[in-house]
């Protein structure tokens, strides 16, 4: 069974239509869901951020769900458990509940990349940031690549990369969220719609290093679908 993400109401209806309108009891059953898809196709300003998922089977759908941030998701009636299960794994991977969007930096992000990343670098205890111009150089070439990707609500509020492609899977990092925007899910909608981004493309597997000392942003990896592998310690000599 196979859970499609959609964003536009229109593929959505044009998808999930055969569950939730197979007939008249069916539609009156799902006219929430019907309704608020209709209306964001037809008045997208009213809801700027849609997101639906349905589960397929054989090309069938079996179950749906839509969420328009700030609301709450919207569930369809499934036509089997399994379906269900799936559609609801994936609402909570894909959709923690926090509101605003992704979007890729841009050139015109680069100063405060830097003064996160010089953030991100002092909080976390990496040390120094390699030889002049190493950050600013590595900030460029990520950009031009399109691997930093940023959450924006209302203004950019959290920081994401991807690196290192290994055989088969991708590294995350750096996570940064500066101390005034934290609490509010950010960094674990941006990780996690980043996440679904790059398998999309094809990667196996997102793996991330994390400080164990650090419960809550443990605690966010595992909600979103993360599992621990191994330990690994940094160990200074001389």
């Amino acid at each position: 069974m196979d859970v499609l993400r959609l964003d536009d109401p229109r593929a959505f209806l044009e998808r999930a239509r055969p569950l939730l309108a197979a007939d008249p009891g069916a539609e009156a059953r799902h006219n929430l869901i019907l309704g608020v898809a209709s209306t964001a196709a037809e008045r997208p300003e009213l809801y700027p951020v849609y997101r639906a998922w349905v589960a397929l089977a054989d090309g069938e759908p079996l179950a749906a769900a839509s969420r328009t941030p700030p609301f709450h998701a919207i569930l369809a009636e499934p036509r089997s458990e399994e379906a269900l299960e799936a559609v609801v794994h994936a609402l909570a991977l894909d959709d923690p509940g926090t509101t605003g969007a992704t979007r890729v930096a841009t050139r015109e992000d680069r100063g405060l990349l830097l003064d996160w990343l010089l953030d991100f670098a002092e909080e976390a205890g990496l040390g120094p940031t390699g030889e002049p111009g190493f950050l600013e150089r590595m900030i460029d070439a990520r950009i031009e690549e399109g691997s930093l990707v940023l959450w924006e609500d209302g203004a950019p509020v959290s920081l994401a990369g991807s690196s290192s492609p290994k055989p088969s899977g991708i590294r995350v990092g750096p996570v940064y969220t500066p101390p005034e925007h934290r609490r509010r899910g950010y960094a674990t909608g941006l990780v996690a719609e980043l996440s679904r981004w790059l398998l999309a493309r094809g990667h196996r597997a997102c793996y991330l290093y994390t400080d164990l000392a650090n419960p809550t942003s443990n605690a966010v990896y595992v909600r979103i679908g993360y599992r621990r592998v191994a330990d690994s310690a940094e160990i200074a000599v001389g």
